[in-house]
């Protein structure tokens, strides 16, 4: 009977998935969890977090390294080095 409960167990647990599963393998429990808990936290947290992340992280990120960093870094480097070193 002590060798046979144990080893009914591991064969019993996958077998019973919905009873063992929870307590043991804890993948019915995390997945329950994970599906309660994601589900109500992603559903605000994605909506909140990539439209406000993306939306100004999109435009704003590319936008200011894009549009400053080329007119600034050809200004800068042609206009001081080229015509003030040649000039002065």
């Amino acid at each position: 009977e002590p060798p046979d409960a144990p080893k009914d167990a591991q064969p019993c647990s996958p077998e019973r998935p919905p009873t063992p599963s929870t307590p043991n393998y804890g993948s019915h429990s995390q997945v329950s969890g994970l599906h309660n808990s994601p589900k109500p936290f992603e559903t605000p947290h994605q909506t909140q977090t990539p439209n406000r992340l993306a939306t100004p992280r999109r435009p704003s990120t590319p936008k200011q390294p894009s549009t400053p960093r080329r007119p600034a870094t050809p200004k800068r480097l042609e206009s001081p080095r080229t015509p003030r070193r040649y000039k002065t």
